[in-house]
């Protein structure tokens, strides 16, 4: 039974203090990814908060399938395993056998280069040279110790040859360091694997100005005795259908996920056949490919033929076995009534990283109230354990609140999600006033919010804020449709959604028209400053890395995201009146509030010039506005101390603009014409 309480004290929304403070969300911070499984043991990457977020290997022994010991930290001080590969990475290290034994290879924060660790007794040493490089996305080839990365190869642009490095799949000789070239031509390549027979080689690829979720290619290769390619066929994929995660069953037969039916589904193709749907489902067995290496799904191979996979439907994540149905041939293409559908029954907040290991299979689980977790499932048991368990929360559970999913119509009629978080703190009675309300727009566009524990948001609801998380239109994980929405329509669609799910949250009775927030990150920030300029709903927002220059940032990106505009609105010059029209920095004449900036002075995605011209345009006009620098951050905040204090600097401003009283020691921001 859940514990009862009486709040006693009565304070305005807004005005309440908290134990959730900006050194606990910034110290709570620890992320964890990139699940690998190999031999008798697990790995994973962990960020330390206590170490301005860096990021280091982790592992966790097994003995007969059970965990024997704790986790134990590999990567000593000093390395940061984090690939800067299309400036988001992932995918940066490998665990396999080497010359030496069980060795780890991965890619440096600081160098980008490529080291190697043994991981008995020895220190990482550098595999690769100095070089304009960057390395991510490993894979082994067994049989002659080489291993295949994706690199991004700057030497052209340091000679003024080139405006974007040129991207490769290359081989690493692990006891050289000898690199050589296997596969160019494409402008993106993902993915590299080769069949457990070692016979062939499939990886990703795709062009300008696709981006992979848009429209990408699997291509297969048959490989020599050297473990070369020898010649490649496109296997699957285009310009119109996204493929994700292509990998290889132990039967040496290609699978992938592909959203050819409108959502990311998975399919199998065996040679000299088309490829075949195994389960058709309204629901995402995929996510967008921003980082290298993500799985969704992996195979079961002490169950021939089965698939264990999480499963996307409405914001909300589940784990789920793919079985063949009684007297279906594994070893032949499959149609969805050859497979049967077994659900984990918990319901996630969010899944990511899966790895079968044994009869067992480990994912990283998001919950609504408390942090992820690395987790244990056994299907045949129906048993579920926490491999890492997430440190308890430090505070009571009165001052978290629980999300709840909304859907609401929007303008062109479509329904559109999000999380509702109402202001939650056991130590206060609500007043008799309507709360102020956040709303928070998420990066991207093309990503999505979810409904995992997130401090920094309870931050707000328990100081009496009230947030709402909106997936608007041209989110992921709502299908292909869905997230074409946004295509010709952003910078507008998203605001639209913005404040169509602030004006139902005030039908509803969970907020105040006079008092609505709106913020955000990266492309969250374009649609906050946007929803400020081109509309009067919203009283004040706070914008993190914010574009405001569209056709600045079309001609001033980074090659990831250098044709990413034009594919959302078209390309110049044919569309720059549209360009221009969809820019707030070209109407600040229109803003009528006050707007705190947080910006990274080494930005790549979003350079410091746009924040700074929209802050120069608002003391101009001698409107109410902040400007938060930050010397030593990118696009993101990682260092500990920088996200407290632009935590704390946001709420003072926010209580400054709404005339609330501020009982807190907060970190005070200036506030330009106040």
């Amino acid at each position: 039974m859940a514990e009862k309480f009486q709040a006693e004290t009565v304070l305005h929304f807004g005005e309440w203090q908290s134990p959730i403070t900006a050194q606990l969300v910034a110290g709570e911070s620890t992320s964890h990814s990139q699940i690998q499984v190999f031999d008798d043991a697990i790995y994973w990457v962990e960020t330390l908060p206590e170490d301005n977020n860096r990021c280091a290997i982790f592992f966790q022994p097994l003995e007969h399938g059970n965990p024997l010991g704790g986790p134990k930290k590999m990567t000593p001080d000093g390395f940061n395993v984090r690939s800067q590969v299309h400036e988001y990475g992932g995918g940066a290290y490998l665990v396999n056998n080497g010359p030496a034994g069980k060795t780890a290879y991965f890619c440096n924060f600081d160098d980008q280069r490529v080291y190697k660790q043994n991981l008995e007794n020895g220190s990482p040493i550098p595999l690769t040279p100095e070089g304009p490089y960057r390395y991510a996305d490993f894979h082994m080839n067994f049989a002659h110790q080489r291993l295949f990365a994706v690199r991004e190869n700057f030497t052209t642009v340091e000679k003024h040859l080139s405006q974007y490095p040129e991207n490769e799949i290359v081989i690493i000789d692990t006891a050289t360091g000898e690199t050589d070239v296997l596969i160019r031509g494409a402008d993106f390549f993902s993915s590299p694997r080769i069949s457990p027979d070692g016979k062939k080689l499939c990886w990703l690829c795709w062009n300008h100005p696709q981006m992979p979720w848009d429209g990408t290619e699997c291509w297969v290769a048959e490989l020599s005795e050297e473990g070369l390619p020898i010649s490649g066929i496109k296997a699957a994929g285009g310009t119109d259908e996204s493929i994700f995660q292509p990998q290889w069953c132990p039967d040496n037969i290609l699978h992938f996920a592909s959203d050819r039916n409108g959502w990311w589904n998975l399919y199998r193709q065996v040679e000299g056949s088309d490829a075949e749907i195994i389960y058709s489902m309204e629901a995402e067995f995929a996510r967008p490919q921003w980082i290298f290496n993500q799985s969704c799904y992996d195979f079961d191979t002490h169950d021939k033929g089965c698939i264990v996979c999480c499963i996307n439907q409405s914001g909300s994540w589940r784990l789920a076995r793919l079985e063949p149905s009684k007297g279906s041939a594994t070893n032949a293409p499959s149609t969805s009534p050859a497979y049967q559908l077994r659900y984990h029954e918990e319901i996630f907040a969010d899944i990511g990283f899966v790895k079968t290991c044994g009869k067992q299979c480990v994912f990283v689980a998001s919950f609504t109230d408390k942090a992820e977790e690395i987790h244990f499932f056994d299907f045949d048991k129906l048993q579920n354990s926490a491999l890492k368990s997430a440190h308890p929360l430090p505070f009571h559970k009165g001052y978290l609140s629980n999300p709840e999913s909304i859907i609401f119509p929007t303008t062109d009629g479509s329904d559109v999600h999000g999380f509702y978080y109402p202001p939650t703190n056991k130590d206060y009675k609500p007043s008799s006033y309507k709360p102020p309300l956040i709303i928070k727009s998420h990066g991207g566009p093309s990503s999505a919010t979810n409904s995992a524990l997130d401090l920094s948001l309870q931050f707000w609801t328990s100081r009496g804020f009230a947030v709402f998380d909106v997936n608007y239109r041209g989110s992921t994980g709502f299908g292909r449709k869905f997230r074409e929405k946004i295509k010709g329509g952003w910078g507008k669609i998203d605001r639209e959604d913005c404040i169509n799910a602030a004006n139902h949250l005030v039908s509803m009775g969970k907020a105040d028209k006079n008092r609505l927030i709106i913020r955000g990150g990266s492309a969250g920030g374009y649609t906050t400053l946007s929803a400020l300029i081109f509309n009067n709903t919203f009283k004040a927002g706070a914008s993190y890395y914010g574009i405001s220059d569209i056709k600045t940032l079309a001609e001033d990106c980074h090659k990831f995201e250098s044709h990413y505009v034009q594919n959302l609105l078209g390309s110049l010059p044919e569309n720059e009146a549209l360009y221009f029209e969809r820019s707030p920095i070209n109407f600040t004449d229109q803003l009528s509030c006050p707007v705190i900036f947080f910006q990274g002075s080494r930005d790549h995605v979003v350079p410091r010039s746009q924040a700074r011209k929209m802050v120069a345009v608002l003391k101009e006009k001698k409107m109410p506005v902040a400007y938060v620098e930050f010397e030593d951050e990118y696009h993101g905040f990682r260092k500990t101390n920088n996200i407290i204090t632009s935590l704390e600097n946001e709420l003072y401003f926010y209580r400054k603009i709404l005339n609330l009283n501020n009982m807190e020691d907060l970190q005070k921001v200036e506030i330009f014409n106040l």
